[in-house]
């Protein structure tokens, strides 16, 4: 007999309900902690993701158990790079960096985590996506990707803050989604598949530092129902999001803020 199918992935319509479930200080870092992207999640609930530093500017890649403490698996030091402030999971241990002052996506290969760390050059990035926004515009903060649509959605922080896509081939097509004057900034993006064929069903959350609040949003950039407060000091930043894989249970993301700040939430069951 044929496995019955899985069940659709909900549509993400609303983050009432969503609670803070784990709060940690990353080891090792000092501050500028920007944005972080799960990389897998196993079936008992443990975690592996990577995150962005823009001052050292490097890559940390950190595992964490379903209960107990994050802890470090490898240090990438990134050369040649400029103001590193988003990373976005492509596909395997592929990933794409935002340059918050080139305005710049650009692609590299994680070594293999046996390696215990090594260091990434840009020169060997396998593709780099002009955005048009780095400086002086206001500059690219959060990215994510779609695979689906094989395209990137993107932010420019501010002055005005607009949520943006642009498709990762050429000729890299891009469009204005929303210009978002709710809170002040926007910081990080984690886009969020649906159900079924399109991407109706898609959400991003969109995190904002200067409120400390998450926003969902469809794809063409309207905003779904109220936004979440996150529970953090009051000198901490907001800087990044990253949706966890929607394969069964809640719906749940990690948040990352300044100084190293790493956060979970969930919502209801």
């Amino acid at each position: 007999a044929t496995p019955p199918p899985p069940p659709p992935r909900p549509v993400l319509n609303t983050l009432s309900g969503f609670r803070r479930v784990g709060n940690w200080i990353l080891a090792g870092i000092k501050d500028n902690l920007s944005d972080g992207a799960v990389l897998e999640a196993a079936p008992d609930g443990a975690l592996r993701f990577v995150v962005v530093i823009n001052k050292p500017t490097e890559l940390r890649e950190y595992t964490l158990p379903a209960t107990g403490e994050p802890a470090l698996a490898a240090v990438y030091p990134l050369t040649n790079f400029v103001d590193t402030e988003g990373v976005a999971l492509l596909r395997g241990r592929a990933v794409v960096l935002s340059e918050e002052r080139s305005g710049a996506l650009v692609e590299v290969t994680l070594p293999a985590v046996s390696s215990g760390g090594g260091v990434i050059d840009r020169a060997g990035a396998s593709k780099v996506h002009q955005t048009g926004y780095g400086d002086p515009s206001g500059g690219v903060e959060g990215v994510t990707y779609s695979p689906e649509e094989d395209a990137f959605y993107f932010l420019k922080e501010k002055a005005p803050s607009l949520v943006l896509r642009m498709d990762r081939q050429p000729p890299n097509a891009k469009r204005t989604l929303a210009t978002v004057t709710s809170v002040g900034d926007v910081a990080g993006i984690s886009h969020v598949p649906g159900a079924g064929p399109g991407t109706d069903g898609d959400r991003l959350l969109v995190i904002s530092d200067k409120s400390k609040q998450v926003l969902l949003m469809r794809p063409d950039g309207t905003l779904v129902g109220p936004p979440l407060a996150l529970s953090v000091p009051s000198k901490s930043k907001p800087e990044g999001i990253s949706i966890l894989p929607l394969d069964a249970g809640p719906v749940c993301f990690l948040t990352f803020s300044e100084p190293a700040i790493l956060q979970k939430y969930c919502g209801p069951e």
